[in-house]
């Protein structure tokens, strides 16, 4: 149940990438959130898929986790700028969000890009030094574009708020001590499987070890312990008549049609949706991170975003037509 964690992390996305739209000619005081562009939440999702397909450990679900709390800091770092929209602060206990004073003006977009950076510098400590320095360009980058479109009291009172907002939900997550750091150690020695039958085992090529074993004991994020109620799995039967049976050799015939190239159209599904190998794939997480991106560039709301990021680590920029 902890893909509730995604789905929040994408609701908040999408909330922020709907609210913050085209940019205004003049700007009435005070600034609200739609008077911007989507440059900023885009452009960081876009280095995520990046950043999610190079880092260690940070496989499903643990990824996942961390991006709801990243979509968390970057929508209470502009919701502030949403009048409509409420922050979601008091729905999650132990959770302190500082407070925007109503009386000052501020850059969401310097907030929004101040949080996204305070989050993936601190969330991803043990990347290579290669996309570290991607998240130092890119903010760097926002940074200076940010700062030349804003007097400078507003630019770094934005920035000092959206690094406070990330701070705190960084905070928070800290205290889950069962889910914060889990990626540091993916395939735990300590977790012995249940023997017998029905029971899960590592199984054929690699003998892989259980991913994440202890999961259910990481804090839930869009609803309690106690809310969540799942059906009971299928018995366990070695019976060619029961439903378990059947629906374990119905994978077991797509695997072999594909294996065997009578099924072209099911291999090519299989590996495009596969999302399971770090250094080449991002997780299943990071799909619907990239979905929501590529959601936000048809609708053609984006002014400026990185069209691609070059080997030599410069930022090239496609201007929408």
């Amino acid at each position: 149940m902890k893909s509730f964690q995604l789905i929040l992390g994408l609701m908040l996305a999408v909330l922020l990438f709907g609210t913050i739209g085209c940019k205004k000619d003049s700007i009435d005081l005070p600034s609200l959130a739609a008077d911007y562009s989507a440059d900023v939440p885009v452009a960081w999702n876009s280095l995520i898929e990046i950043i999610d397909r190079y880092s260690p450990g940070y496989r499903p679900p643990a990824a996942s986790r961390m991006f709801g709390y990243i979509g968390l800091a970057a929508y209470e770092a502009a919701v502030p700028g949403m009048p409509d929209n409420k922050s979601l602060g008091n729905h999650f206990s132990g959770l302190f969000l500082p407070v925007a004073d109503p009386h000052l003006e501020y850059h969401w977009p310097s907030a929004v890009n101040a949080a996204y950076h305070y989050m993936l510098v601190n969330a991803y400590p043990h990347i290579s030094d290669s996309d570290k320095l991607r998240i130092q360009t890119l903010d760097q980058t926002m940074e200076q574009s940010l700062a030349a479109s804003t007097e400078t009291e507003v630019y770094n009172r934005s920035r000092v708020f959206g690094e406070a907002v990330a701070e705190a939900v960084f905070s928070w997550s800290k205290n889950d001590l069962s889910g914060h750091e889990a990626y540091l150690d993916p395939f735990p020695v300590s977790y012995q499987p249940p023997q017998g039958p029905g029971k899960w085992q590592p199984t054929w090529p690699d003998y892989t070890p259980a991913l994440f074993p202890y999961w259910g004991q990481v804090r839930t994020f869009a609803m309690n312990s106690s809310d969540i109620i799942a059906k009971e799995p299928l018995a366990w039967s070695e019976d060619p008549n029961s439903q378990l049976f059947k629906q374990a050799k119905e994978i077991y015939d797509v695997v072999n049609a594909i294996q065997s190239g009578q099924n072209v159209e099911g291999m090519w599904i299989g590996e495009f949706w596969s999302d399971d190998f770090q250094d080449v794939t991002f997780t299943p997480a990071g799909r619907w991170i990239a979905i929501t991106t590529q959601i936000m560039k048809l609708e053609n709301r984006v002014w400026m975003l990185p069209l691609r990021y070059t080997q030599k680590l410069e930022w090239q920029w496609l201007t929408r037509l």
